[in-house]
Order: C-alpha cells, then sequence, then structure tokens
C-alpha cells in the first residue's frame, strides 16, 4: 500500500513503526481529513491536509467537502501563523489522464500550508501558466478542472486564490522546488532524499498544544 499512496498508508496502517514515525502524527482530525506534518519540512511548521478518503484532488470534492475544507484550511493557517507567521497554501492537482502531470509525487488530495516570510508573488513569477482568481476552495465545485492544476493562495481580508491551468508536464515537486529557492534551501527540496524529521519534531511540540485545544473545541479528537 505504501507504494502504491503514502497517505493512505498513514490512515490504514497498524503497523507501530509507521505509526510511531514522526511525519505520520496526525495532529487534527475532522469527518472528511487529517492534518499532518510535512515529510521533507525544510520550513519548520509546514503542515499537509489530507482527504481521508482516496481522492485525486480537492477539485473531484463536492461542495459540502470543500466546505469542510475551507474552514478546515482557516483554522489550521491560524494556528500555524500564530506560531510561525504568516502562511501560504498549495495544491498541486493532478488530472486524471495519467499523461497530464502537475508535479504531483503522490495523487491523494493534499493541501500544503506553509510558513513563508516572503510574498506569494515571489512565487507566481516562477510559474508561466495562464491563471485565473478564485476567492474560496468551495468555487472549484464550479468549476470543470479536466487539466492538471496548481492551485495557490496567502491570507488576505478576502482569501484570494490563483488557480493556473498547467497544459504540460512539470517536474514533480514543482512548488516545492519554487519554495526551496526563494527560501534559500535549494539544495533541501526533496522530500525523498531529505525527511527533515528534526524540524517535523520540533514543530509537532510547538503545535501540538494548539490542535489539541481546537479538536476538544471543536473536531473530534485525534
Amino acid at each position: 500500500m505504501w507504494n502504491e499512496c503514502r497517505f493512505c498508508e498513514v490512515l490504514t496502517t497498524d503497523n507501530q513503526f509507521a505509526l510511531n514515525l514522526p511525519e505520520n502524527t496526525i495532529l487534527l482530525e475532522t469527518e472528511n481529513f487529517i492534518v499532518i506534518p510535512t515529510l521533507g519540512q525544510f520550513i519548520e511548521g509546514w503542515l499537509m491536509i489530507v482527504s481521508k478518503e482516496h481522492k485525486r484532488a480537492a477539485s473531484t470534492m463536492n461542495y459540502i467537502e470543500l466546505t469542510e475544507l475551507n474552514d478546515l484550511i482557516k483554522t489550521v493557517r491560524q494556528i500555524i501563523e500564530y506560531a510561525y507567521g504568516k502562511t501560504i497554501i498549495f495544491e498541486h492537482g493532478p488530472a486524471k489522464s495519467p499523461y497530464k502531470k502537475a508535479g504531483c509525487c503522490v495523487e491523494h488530495m493534499h493541501i500544503h500550508v506553509v510558513p513563508f516570510k516572503n510574498k506569494l508573488s515571489s512565487v507566481i513569477d516562477f510559474i508561466p501558466f495562464p491563471h485565473i482568481k478564485i476567492f474560496s476552495f468551495k468555487a472549484l465545485s464550479l468549476l470543470s478542472v479536466d487539466e492538471s492544476y496548481l492551485l495557490l493562495g496567502e491570507k488576505s481580508f478576502s482569501d484570494e486564490f490563483y488557480l493556473f491551468q498547467v497544459n504540460k508536464t512539470i517536474p514533480n515537486q514543482y512548488l516545492r522546488q519554487i519554495i526551496a529557492v526563494i527560501s534559500d534551501k535549494d539544495n533541501q527540496w526533496d522530500w525523498r532524499q531529505h525527511f527533515m524529521r528534526d524540524n517535523i519534531e520540533r514543530s509537532i511540540h510547538k503545535l501540538y498544544p494548539y490542535f489539541k485545544a481546537i479538536a476538544r473545541e471543536k473536531y473530534v479528537t485525534c
């Protein structure tokens, strides 16, 4: 199962060794999603929101699921920003066709929430694809997104996201590579080679109390 989908392994395994790895720590659980640290965390505090059901991308979810996701993103961002400062979020959305790639290593819906001191425009400047703006993840339910896409956003007075239609194959971990270059971590972008478990453990230690408090108030406890 691990070779097929890393996130399905996290959700279904009873292997204690795998469960005890820091990157498999579930910080928060809701009806349809879990929040876990990013493996290859070259920026401390980097988390992912992962769907419990194996779905390819956020664009394949229904309106109810996207409403839950939109609210959860706001909660995760607030916690990370309280601890680490401002964030950006992103998703690599792979198309249904296996021949149209969007830089996604694991084709199971996951949203990255990343502490990021630079402006979002510093990332956008690297991306050579046309884009439209949307103002909520819920808007994805109204779009016909059959092609691969990249989704980028940052906190603002009106949460504004940039949806890039990807019309050619791009490298795996495409946005990780861009963020690494901007953050002067360009030799550490590949999570398959650089696990960064020290950063993962520090972020868990720092963030877990906040997630535990939120879980008691709003969500299913983990």
